[in-house]
């Protein structure tokens, strides 16, 4: 396995799909999380970590389709390091690698379009906030503006769990802030709802995509 530093107590790895876990049957769940506890502890990379337990939460969903015990699916042999060694190579970690991946790319694009969606409507409300002129009336206003600022922090924690692993996450980063940043200026500047501060985070939007999408090409097996 490859060599890390020692990992610290209480170490917190984001594992995509965990959500998957709580539809498994209570033994299965209990054998996922007895796995993790272990795994979590082992010197390796959180991304490493992250693909063997989503290895190890879809064998578990095969197995239980199956009914075959938890134990002969997870093997608790040398306190798990059997099966750790075995996941963390070969072709069932090269096809979980892949798979998630593309699942981020997924993510990535659809966090994009509910994210340029929810600022919109934040922008509007901030706009209409200084101006004090509303679509309808300040608290029908508010009410949208706060719906949309859950989608937005909800959205742009999906997308920073996507980018926060990527070796670029620092211009991601500042693609945001700086388009976030001309949009606010845009709309303090120009009169009327309606202004390029929209366009400009579409084209934030499909700059960002377009990048990713080029690294995840960079990454995926030719």
């Amino acid at each position: 396995m490859a060599s890390a530093k020692k990992k610290k107590p209480g170490r917190k790895v984001h594992i995509d799909n965990l959500h998957l876990v709580k539809k498994l049957e209570p033994a299965y769940t209990e054998a996922f999380f007895d796995f993790e506890e272990v795994l979590l502890r082992e010197p390796i990379e959180d991304e490493k970590i992250n693909i063997i337990a989503n290895i190890a939460i879809e064998q578990l969903q095969e197995g239980m389709a199956k009914k075959k015990k938890p134990s002969l699916i997870i093997s608790k042999e040398k306190h798990y390091q059997t099966y750790i060694t075995k996941m963390s190579k070969g072709q069932a970690f090269s096809q979980m690698r892949e798979k998630l991946l593309r699942q981020n790319y997924e993510k990535m694009t659809i966090s994009g379009i509910w994210l340029v969606f929810s600022v919109c409507i934040l922008l509007l409300f901030f706009k209409n906030l200084l101006t004090e002129h509303y679509l309808i009336n300040f608290s029908v206003d508010l009410i949208a503006a706060a719906i949309a600022l859950v989608l937005a922090f909800r959205n742009y924690q999906v997308r920073w769990h996507v980018i926060a692993h990527s070796a670029n996450k620092s211009v991601y980063l500042a693609i945001d802030i700086v388009t976030l940043v001309l949009c606010i200026i845009v709309k303090l500047l120009v009169s009327g709802n309606f202004d390029v501060s929209y366009l400009l985070l579409v084209i934030a939007y499909f700059v960002t995509k377009r990048r990713y999408r080029k690294e995840l090409e960079e990454q995926l097996p030719s």
